[in-house]
């Protein structure tokens, strides 16, 4: 959750930086027993998958959920 931050009409992820009106979707699941991953397919500005502890996958999915409404989460 450290690397999440949601700064005005931007998302930053790790050193990554987009404005949210660029993104439409955002993936985020289990990637395997102890891990989880955020992934942006259809966004060419943040070009990294993030892998996660996956005890904060719940709270990943919220920061989504609160933060930007309007982005189609791919579960």
């Amino acid at each position: 959750m450290a690397l999440l931050d949601a700064q005005g009409d931007k998302l930053r992820v790790g050193l990554e930086q987009v404005p949210s009106t660029k993104l439409k979707r955002v993936a985020v699941g289990e990637y395997n027993k102890s891990s989880a991953i955020l992934s942006f397919p259809f966004n060419y500005q943040i070009s990294h998958h993030y892998v996660f502890p996956i005890q904060q996958l719940d709270s990943v999915r919220e920061f989504f959920k609160t933060n930007y409404p309007q982005i189609d989460l791919i579960t």
